[in-house]
């Protein structure tokens, strides 16, 4: 139950930090195009478009009449729309781009097939009287994907991807001392003698014939013979999991049903081991049952 528990802590930390980048990124992509709607806007409104001229006009629609009024565009270096830009970013990698229109004339046919790499305004339709012309507008952005990205505010998602690593650090540090806490070590008498190889795990210490449970003082941890075979049974196990068909079996050979005798064992034995140690067992799917460390819940 604790690794499933750790792996969805991980894999949710995870999904948050990938929606919330993205949502900043998302968030950062509109706010380019609303600033360059609205410094498109003002360059317009101002009246200052210089390179807006009668030879530009006819230089634009011969290069229409030339492509099927399909291609090249051209791209208006306009100082004042780069001053309106507020971004700072923005300045150097916006560009307004034009298009003759003739009445009725569909503004953003052309424009839209244009588009390119980036990010782009919507189409604004200047009219002059004395030119006699109309021309749609558009700016671009010719930012990539990495340039949005850096722009975003990502410390959100950098802050839960570092939550998860920790996360991931930290269960893997408590996995290894619950498998060190299990190793076999040797016990010596007061002469130096090696006398018996014990196991330890959880605070509780299992001599290696299985014959005495002491608790992390020394001190023998008294447990009925039903209780004693069935700790031998989970330290010897792997991985300290049983399950209740192999208990029933091992405990109870000639019982056909023993679920309610085991769950009554298991419900006795909890108290004895969670007085004199930090081991809890807990049920795997209603299927066996685990001995686990007191960290792990």
């Amino acid at each position: 139950m604790g690794h499933y528990a750790s792996i969805i802590i991980f894999a949710v930390l995870t999904l948050s930090s990938a929606v919330a980048s993205i949502g900043s990124y998302r968030t950062t992509e509109n706010r380019i195009v609303d600033e360059l709607n609205r410094a498109l806007s003002l360059t317009v409104s101002d009246g200052q478009q210089t390179w807006l001229t009668a030879d530009t006009i006819r230089v634009c629609r011969q290069l229409q009449m030339m492509t099927g009024g399909r291609a090249e565009f051209l791209c208006a270096a306009d100082a004042t729309f780069g001053r309106h830009l507020t971004i700072p970013e923005l300045r150097g990698l916006a560009e307004v781009r034009m298009r003759v229109i003739a009445d009725g004339d569909a503004a953003e046919r052309g424009l839209k097939e244009s588009a390119g790499v980036g990010l782009c305004s919507d189409t604004v339709v200047w009219r002059s009287e004395r030119l006699g012309a109309s021309v749609a507008l558009r700016s671009y952005a010719r930012c990539s994907a990495a340039t949005v990205f850096g722009m975003s505010d990502q410390r959100l998602p950098f802050t839960l991807l570092a939550a998860a690593m920790l996360w991931v650090a930290g269960s893997v540090a408590s996995m290894r001392r619950r498998q060190n806490s299990g190793n076999t070590f040797a016990v010596y008498d007061t002469a130096g003698n090696n006398t018996v190889t014990a196991c330890s795990f959880g605070g509780l210490v299992m001599s290696a014939d299985g014959e005495t449970f002491r608790d992390a003082d020394g001190r023998d941890v008294r447990l009925t013979p039903m209780q004693h075979r069935l700790m031998q049974m989970f330290f010897r196990a792997d991985g300290h999991r049983l399950t209740k068909t192999a208990i029933s079996e091992a405990l109870w050979p000639k019982k056909e049903d023993a679920s309610e005798t085991l769950y009554a064992l298991v419900k006795r034995l909890k108290p004895v081991l969670e007085a004199h140690s930090d081991l809890r067992i807990e049920s795997d799917r209603g299927r066996a049952y685990v001995l686990t460390t007191g960290g792990n819940t």
